[in-house]
């Protein structure tokens, strides 16, 4: 069991698992949420994890009629012996009298949702300090095209796996704003707007290429 204020230490194997597991869970969450973030995942993750840890207290602290109610509830062997038994007032003496004990420690220790809190708040701030961008320029880069033209390079980049593979769209479109001093806008309306195209449907790729091939065929 953690002590409290004690710093927790992960082992490789465990790391290794709690890894593992954000990144399954975190590709079913982004499949299933189309408008949702890493970091609205993390936040989800850790809201679960506090309300377990509420639940296992808050059934730690009952009485032991309410626990002994609880268990024939939950617990499928317990259920099955007051099905079956006979005298079922008898067994429920017995029931509370050897084993309410044994059961009812497996809810005070909370170690396991410590350490699974711990690596989601870690996570957080990892994910946290990759999203912030400091300004170290006097002089901002200032995107001159449209929207519509940054909503197509943007979306480009992306799709080519080129910007930061373990970001979300959303995000990527949110820090590039940013770096490019651009207002916030709708980039889906905007990608709407491109996959709506009949002809020329990458205008602004069309023009990157010609203004690249004649500064490459550009005599110096």
């Amino acid at each position: 069991m953690t002590k409290q204020g004690e710093k927790i230490r992960f082992k490789y194997e465990e790391e290794n698992y709690y890894n593992s597991d954000f990144s399954q869970k975190l590709y079913i969450y982004l499949s299933e949420n189309d408008d949702k973030t890493i970091l609205d995942f993390i936040k989800n993750e850790l809201d679960e994890i506090s309300t377990k840890k509420k639940e296992r207290a808050r059934i730690f602290n009952l009485n032991d009629d309410d626990f002994y109610e609880y268990l024939i509830i939950n617990n499928d062997r317990y259920k099955r012996i007051i099905e079956e038994s006979i005298d079922k007032n008898e067994t429920k003496i017995l029931i509370i009298r050897n084993s309410l004990e044994n059961e009812k420690s497996f809810f005070k220790d909370p170690t396991i949702f410590d350490r699974k809190e711990e690596f989601y708040k870690r996570k957080l701030l990892e994910n946290q300090r990759s999203l912030k961008i400091e300004p170290k320029l006097k002089n901002k880069i200032q995107w001159k095209g449209t929207d519509l033209e940054f909503s197509e390079l943007v979306k480009a980049l992306y799709e080519s796996n080129l910007i930061s593979p373990e970001l979300t769209q959303k995000e990527c479109f949110s820090i590039l704003k940013q770096a490019f001093g651009l207002t916030d806008f709708d980039q889906n309306d905007k990608l709407k707007q491109i996959r709506q195209r009949t002809k020329d449907k990458t205008k602004l790729i069309n023009t990157l290429e010609i203004n690249l091939n004649k500064w490459i065929e550009k005599n110096d």
